[in-house]
């Protein structure tokens, strides 16, 4: 979400409540409740798994519907035309990265395909 409301220019709390970004990010665009609510589920794992403040490790399954609602999260945020540009954009300066450091240094691109 962070990076949906640098994509456009947005301001934004620099801080860890999923919450707070949701709030940012529904301004602009309309999500829909289930995505909401996969927000809210992920929200009680930011801060508590960064700073040991959960009082037990989630489950794997806690981890397994994690990674499949922030995989849906991300599906409904690729729907943007704003993101989707923003991530054309992205790649096409990563790949002119690449090509430039490949000429510039290609013993290292022969040993990293090694």
């Amino acid at each position: 979400m962070k990076g949906f409301l640098r994509c456009l220019n947005e301001d934004y709390d620099y801080g860890h409540e999923l919450k707070d970004l949701l709030d940012a990010v529904d301004e602009l665009i309309s999500i829909s409740p289930d995505i909401t609510k996969y927000i809210h589920y992920l929200n009680r794992f930011g801060i508590g798994l960064r700073y040991k403040n959960m009082s037990n490790d989630p489950t794997v399954d806690d981890a397994r519907t994690a990674i499949s609602r922030t995989k849906e999260i991300m599906q409904e945020f690729r729907k943007h035309p704003d993101i989707l540009n923003f991530m054309k954009e992205a790649e096409e300066v990563h790949s002119k990265i690449l090509r430039t450091n490949y000429e510039k240094y290609p013993q290292e691109a022969e040993y990293s395909q090694e």
